[in-house]
């Protein structure tokens, strides 16, 4: 087995195999980023990062596939989880109105 090529280069995976692997990580890997960092971080995943996923995975979907509908159908459903991210953080970070009202004081 050679790992050189004609011109004395080192050979690179097939095309198929990179398909291969660029799918497994834009389905898989890619989208579980932001769980996995924020529990080795700080031990916990919040709603928010499991929202944040769920964007990622559409957006990844979308771009590892050859369908262009299913490209743009996972980029509109990316653009819908985002607003709802949005609104996730806003939830989480606003406090009780009893806080904000006595920090107004």
């Amino acid at each position: 087995m050679n790992i050189f090529d004609e011109k004395g280069r080192i050979k690179g995976l097939s095309r198929q195999w990179e398909q291969y692997s660029l799918c497994l990580f834009l389905h898989l890997m890619w989208p579980s980023a932001p769980i996995a960092l924020e529990w080795m971080l700080t031990g916990v995943v919040k709603p928010v990062s499991l929202t944040l996923t769920a964007f990622m995975y559409a957006v990844g979907l979308g771009i590892s596939s050859r369908n262009p509908l299913n490209s743009y159908l996972s980029l509109v459903a990316g653009v819908i989880i985002a607003v709802f991210f949005g609104f996730a953080v806003h939830v989480s970070s606003a406090g009780h109105p009893e806080d904000q009202i006595a920090f107004l004081r």
